[in-house]
């Protein structure tokens, strides 16, 4: 019996579909880029549905490095989620982490008025602050005067 290459040739292209489905489908430079300029100017970023653990390290990876391009190289990183109950509350099953650069980092003895920030929503009767002990970190109250 001879064998033909016709059976090679059907299954050639049934194997690339399949290698490019096992590949992340990290999302395109031009979402990352929409993502960062979100980012650049304190907007909320589209929340891609549907990514993988791969997608989602491949798109991080992509984001990274644009805000390595503009704050320079990572100083650090951050853990949330650490806390089971609040990985419940946001549909978790692990930690999660992220990379922190120069400029996001505040000199000791700064101070942030709520206000101003993403979590305070510009709801504050009056400017409040939060005040980090530099001993202790995880201690902070609210003030309205300076540190």
């Amino acid at each position: 019996m001879k064998l033909t290459k016709k059976p090679a040739l059907l299954l050639a292209p049934l194997l690339l579909v399949a290698a490019s489905l096992a590949q992340a489908a990290c999302l395109s430079d031009a979402e990352v880029a929409a993502m960062y300029d979100a980012y650049n100017q304190r907007k909320p970023a589209a929340n891609p549905e549907g990514l993988s653990l791969a997608d989602g390290e491949c798109t991080r990876a992509k984001f990274n490095r644009l805000l390595q391009a503009s704050m320079g190289a990572p100083v650090g990183y951050k853990a949330g989620l650490t806390n089971p109950a609040v990985q419940k509350r946001f549909d978790a099953s692990a930690p999660v982490w992220g990379t922190l650069y120069g400029p996001m980092l505040l000199k000791n003895g700064a101070v942030v008025e709520a206000r101003r920030t993403a979590l305070g929503h510009g709801r504050c009767s009056r400017p409040t602050c939060w005040c980090v002990s530099a001993t202790s970190p995880s201690i902070a109250r609210p003030t309205s005067t300076m540190c």
